[in-house]
């Protein structure tokens, strides 16, 4: 794993995962499951971003703002927008099942934060 990637605790991934998989849910309540960050403790602006039974993304911030799409680039619009930083992003990895972005989209999400930083 490296430096960049962060590692949920148990409890967090399996909440997500009951959370989103739980076909009653609508995407209005997992709103609130994807901007809940136990893991960081309340302390500066964090990001998580989860797939959902649809295949769009899901991305929330750590102030409750929520994005719903299809394509990575309005994900990373929005996070780049909430200037959430790489360090304080958080997505569950393959592991996790299906609430996880692929690898692909995780690095396309990561890459496209860094390129639009360096754009700046």
């Amino acid at each position: 794993m490296d430096d960049n990637q962060k590692s949920y605790p148990d409890e967090t991934v399996q909440h997500i995962k009951r959370e989103a998989l739980d076909s009653s849910r609508s995407t209005d309540s997992l709103m609130q499951v994807v901007t809940t960050f136990p893991e960081i403790g309340g302390t500066g602006l964090a990001a998580r971003v989860i797939l959902l039974p649809d295949q769009s993304l899901l991305a929330g911030t750590s102030d409750g703002e929520t994005c719903v799409s299809a394509t990575i680039e309005q994900v990373v619009d929005f996070l780049y927008r909430k200037n959430v930083q790489n360090e304080s992003l958080f997505m569950p990895d393959w592991r996790d099942g299906d609430i996880a972005p692929s690898a692909t989209e995780q690095i396309s999400i990561r890459w496209g934060l860094r390129k639009r930083r360096a754009e700046k």
